[in-house]
């Protein structure tokens, strides 16, 4: 019986140590009210462009990503 009982400790012990190593614990620091992504057009509504138009598209597109990339980038920094 005392044989059985010291192989579930060790067995156990092994687990936990094998867990940590493996598979870390994730951590939400994440805050609830974290930016979502903003909305892109698809590749073919942006074909349909012409130049003028597509060109202030991906302009204001871009200015919307530089935004969302600086508050997620904020956010991941926080979290190291």
């Amino acid at each position: 019986m005392k044989a059985i009982l010291i192989a579930c400790c060790i067995a156990l012990s092994g687990c936990a140590g094998l867990k940590e190593a493996i598979f870390p614990t994730p951590v939400a620091c994440a805050p609830k009210d974290s930016p979502v992504a903003p909305k892109t057009l698809s590749n073919s509504v942006l074909s349909k462009l012409d130049d003028y138009h597509l060109l202030l598209v991906i302009a204001a597109e871009r200015l919307e990503l530089i935004d969302y990339a600086g508050k997620a980038d904020a956010i991941i920094q926080a979290c190291r």
